[in-house]
């Protein structure tokens, strides 16, 4: 007789494997990626080029979470989208959304309602994504650690840097 080994991971079957990775792609994409858009040639280059990534981003990985749920017959379990803070946060979206039709400059209004919508989509994809996982939180805990820190060194580098660039010659003689 053969003994026959058991799988040891937490992850039982192929389908979790695949939403795993899924997860673990999409959050080190918004983590480690997005930061990095920037596009000299817009008015505001940080903010546009990020949600623009961030919203290709999501549709590439909730279309693929949706075809790898139905290649394995799975349902979705949309069980955790029943709480409060979901009604809320679409309350928070469609009340400025209605007032797109009184601004004074509709385009800045519509940007700034679609830029609350892909910030709810982002934040239904990431529920989906972390209440159907059971090791990722933590990984994602440490993720956000390591960002933070550096982003805190990149801070404290310019910071430090600013205070010990010479002043200019512009600023002595103003006051003289």
């Amino acid at each position: 007789m053969k003994n026959k080994k058991k799988a040891t991971g937490i992850y039982q079957t192929p389908l979790e494997k695949k939403q795993k990775n899924i997860a673990l792609f999409f959050f080190i994409y918004c983590l480690a990626i997005i930061p990095f858009f920037n596009l000299n040639t817009l008015i505001d280059p940080a903010v546009s080029s990020k949600f623009t990534a961030l919203a290709a981003g999501m549709i590439f990985f909730i279309f693929l979470y949706v075809f790898i749920n139905l290649k394995y017959k799975s349902t979705i379990n949309l069980s955790p989208f029943k709480k409060l803070i979901f009604p809320v946060l679409l309350v928070y979206i469609v009340f400025p959304g209605l007032s797109v039709f009184n601004a004074i400059n509709p385009s800045e209004a519509v940007f700034d309602f679609l830029k609350n919508g892909v910030i709810f989509i982002f934040f239904l994809f990431s529920t989906l994504l972390l209440v159907n996982s059971k090791i990722l939180p933590s990984v994602i805990a440490r993720i956000i650690v390591v960002f933070s820190f550096l982003i805190l060194l990149v801070g404290l580098f310019q910071t430090f840097n600013v205070e010990s660039t010479p002043k200019s010659n512009f600023t002595s003689q103003i006051i003289e």
